[in-house]
Protein backbone atom coordinates (compact mmCIF):
# COMPACT_ATOMS: atom_id res chain seq x y z
CA UNK A 1 0.00 0.00 0.00
CA UNK A 2 1.73 3.14 -1.19
CA UNK A 3 1.41 6.49 0.50
CA UNK A 4 -0.54 8.03 -2.39
CA UNK A 5 -3.23 5.37 -1.92
CA UNK A 6 -3.44 5.88 1.83
CA UNK A 7 -3.65 9.67 1.55
CA UNK A 8 -6.93 9.36 -0.39
CA UNK A 9 -8.63 7.45 2.45
CA UNK A 10 -11.02 9.06 4.88
CA UNK A 11 -9.61 9.97 8.30
CA UNK A 12 -11.23 6.93 9.93
CA UNK A 13 -9.91 4.55 7.26
CA UNK A 14 -6.46 6.18 7.42
CA UNK A 15 -6.30 5.51 11.15
CA UNK A 16 -7.58 2.00 10.60
CA UNK A 17 -4.96 1.19 7.97
CA UNK A 18 -1.90 2.84 9.55
CA UNK A 19 -2.67 2.74 13.27
CA UNK A 20 -2.10 6.49 13.68
CA UNK A 21 -4.15 9.57 12.91
CA UNK A 22 -3.26 11.67 9.88
CA UNK A 23 -1.83 14.63 11.90
CA UNK A 24 0.32 12.18 13.88
CA UNK A 25 1.57 10.61 10.64
CA UNK A 26 2.45 14.07 9.30
CA UNK A 27 4.38 14.92 12.47
CA UNK A 28 6.18 11.57 12.38
CA UNK A 29 7.07 12.20 8.75
CA UNK A 30 8.48 15.63 9.64
CA UNK A 31 10.68 14.09 12.33
CA UNK A 32 11.89 11.39 9.93
CA UNK A 33 12.64 13.92 7.18
CA UNK A 34 14.63 16.10 9.59
CA UNK A 35 16.39 13.14 11.20
CA UNK A 36 17.55 11.23 8.12
CA UNK A 37 20.24 12.55 5.85
CA UNK A 38 20.47 11.96 2.14
CA UNK A 39 23.63 10.43 0.75
CA UNK A 40 24.58 8.02 -1.99
CA UNK A 41 22.06 6.75 -4.47
CA UNK A 42 18.53 8.15 -4.10
CA UNK A 43 16.18 5.68 -2.36
CA UNK A 44 13.54 3.90 -4.41
CA UNK A 45 10.87 4.77 -1.83
CA UNK A 46 9.94 8.22 -0.61
CA UNK A 47 10.26 9.05 3.09
CA UNK A 48 6.46 8.81 3.39
CA UNK A 49 6.51 5.31 1.89
CA UNK A 50 9.37 4.32 4.18
CA UNK A 51 7.40 5.51 7.22
CA UNK A 52 4.28 3.74 5.98
CA UNK A 53 6.30 0.56 5.46
CA UNK A 54 7.61 0.76 9.03
CA UNK A 55 4.12 1.32 10.43
CA UNK A 56 2.88 -1.64 8.38
CA UNK A 57 5.61 -3.82 9.87
CA UNK A 58 4.87 -2.72 13.45
CA UNK A 59 1.09 -2.81 13.14
CA UNK A 60 0.43 -5.89 11.05
CA UNK A 61 3.41 -8.07 12.00
CA UNK A 62 3.92 -8.86 8.33
CA UNK A 63 7.18 -10.46 7.35
CA UNK A 64 9.83 -8.32 5.69
CA UNK A 65 9.61 -10.60 2.67
CA UNK A 66 5.90 -9.86 2.13
CA UNK A 67 6.33 -6.13 2.72
CA UNK A 68 9.15 -6.18 0.16
CA UNK A 69 6.82 -7.80 -2.37
CA UNK A 70 4.21 -5.09 -1.74
CA UNK A 71 6.69 -2.25 -2.27
CA UNK A 72 8.84 -3.89 -4.94
CA UNK A 73 12.03 -3.90 -2.88
CA UNK A 74 14.18 -6.65 -1.40
CA UNK A 75 13.77 -8.11 2.06
CA UNK A 76 17.10 -6.62 3.11
CA UNK A 77 15.96 -3.15 1.98
CA UNK A 78 12.85 -3.49 4.17
CA UNK A 79 15.01 -4.54 7.12
CA UNK A 80 17.43 -1.62 6.66
CA UNK A 81 14.60 0.87 6.23
CA UNK A 82 12.79 -0.24 9.39
CA UNK A 83 16.03 -0.18 11.37
CA UNK A 84 16.96 3.23 9.94
CA UNK A 85 13.63 4.80 10.89
CA UNK A 86 13.70 3.24 14.36
CA UNK A 87 17.25 4.54 14.86
CA UNK A 88 16.20 7.99 13.64
CA UNK A 89 13.45 8.05 16.23
CA UNK A 90 15.83 6.90 18.93
CA UNK A 91 18.47 9.48 18.01
CA UNK A 92 16.04 12.37 17.86
CA UNK A 93 16.72 14.78 20.65
CA UNK A 94 13.09 15.69 21.10
CA UNK A 95 11.17 13.26 23.24
CA UNK A 96 8.20 13.94 21.02
CA UNK A 97 7.93 10.46 19.66
CA UNK A 98 8.57 7.41 21.79
CA UNK A 99 8.36 3.90 20.40
CA UNK A 100 6.07 1.67 22.40
CA UNK A 101 6.96 -1.95 21.75
CA UNK A 102 5.82 -2.84 18.27
CA UNK A 103 2.71 -0.68 18.39
CA UNK A 104 4.39 2.38 16.90
CA UNK A 105 5.06 5.80 18.37
CA UNK A 106 3.45 7.71 21.23
CA UNK A 107 3.13 11.40 20.51
CA UNK A 108 4.00 14.29 22.82
CA UNK A 109 2.91 17.37 20.84
CA UNK A 110 4.64 19.98 23.02
CA UNK A 111 8.07 18.37 22.82
CA UNK A 112 7.71 17.71 19.10
CA UNK A 113 6.62 21.29 18.38
CA UNK A 114 9.85 22.60 19.96
CA UNK A 115 11.95 20.53 17.57
CA UNK A 116 9.90 21.01 14.40
CA UNK A 117 9.51 24.76 14.84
Amino acid sequence: MLCETVQTLSDADFKRSTGVRRPTFDLMLTVVEHGLRDFGRPPKLSRADQLLMTLMYWREYRTEFHIGLTYGVSESTVCRTIRKLADCQTRSQCEGLNKIGTAGWRLNHRALARVVL
